[in-house]
């Protein structure tokens, strides 16, 4: 393994504990009331465009196209948790699933 191999996982590597950690924080802090959800009306196909352009660099660096393919949907839920819940999952999918 290359030295620059060596360092890109230990980067990826540090960055999931780091992400592990801070989920870990916020559903202790939710669990025990330190944190409220805040509910409110928003729609979810521009959550998930928002998501994916946060992802785009890394999807194209991976030659991955990722397509959203939903119909407009307007919910009630913390917009705030709901973009980090589904930004971690693609980005773990990015990072992790296609190597």
């Amino acid at each position: 393994m290359k030295e620059n191999e060596i360092i890109d996982d230990l980067l990826e590597s540090s960055e999931y504990i780091n992400q592990m950690l801070f989920s870990i924080t916020q559903t202790y802090k939710f669990d025990n009331g330190i944190i409220e959800l805040e509910k409110r009306n928003f729609n979810v196909k521009n959550l998930l465009v928002k998501c994916i352009n946060e992802v785009k660099a890394l999807a194209k660096d991976r030659q991955i196209e990722i397509v959203c393919n939903i119909e407009n949907l307007d919910i009630c839920a913390d917009s705030v948790q709901l973009r980090r819940v589904i930004g971690n999952i693609i980005n773990n999918s990015l990072r992790y699933g296609y190597k």
